[in-house]
């Protein structure tokens, strides 16, 4: 005859989903997915999306929670109101679609810390014999007699 410890187990709730690009539904790996609870508004749990754009969160109590998802590469996303209790223990969100963010440069300057092999100045051209390849490395020596 087994015995009953008197406590009562709570079965555990799932959040999951699948993060994919609303541009052509591919997956997007490594996103980041927030999860936060509603009732004390603190964060409870981090995940990644797995190469397959996959995420879930396990054993979770009775509560409404959010997400947060970020990507650097897309628009940040919140879902609210996602309730786990008695009646509802998973939720499955299936695709969640990420529009691109815009990141506009205005300019890209690219410094190589070298100067270039010629520069043209207003009443002279200068060239740079140190940039050259064949100059690698090469070292003059003057001898006197």
């Amino acid at each position: 005859m087994a015995q009953s410890s008197g406590k009562t187990e709570t079965a555990r709730g799932t959040i999951s989903g699948k993060i994919v690009s609303a541009k052509d539904s591919q997956a997007i790996e490594g996103t980041r997915i927030t999860l936060k609870s509603q009732k004390d508004t603190l964060y409870k749990n981090v995940v990644h999306s797995d190469q397959s754009g996959v995420f879930e969160f396990k054993n979770l109590q009775n509560g409404t929670y959010s997400l947060q998802i970020k990507h650097w590469v897309y628009k940040e996303v919140s879902i609210g109101q996602l309730i786990i209790n008695a009646t509802k223990l998973s939720i499955n969100l299936s695709e969640i679609k990420l529009e691109m963010a815009e990141n506009d440069l205005k300019e890209v300057v690219i410094r190589t810390g070298q100067k270039p092999y010629t520069e043209q100045k207003i009443d002279r051209t200068i060239v740079n014999v140190s940039q050259l390849l064949s100059n690698n490395g090469v070292s003059a020596f003057i001898r006197s007699a």
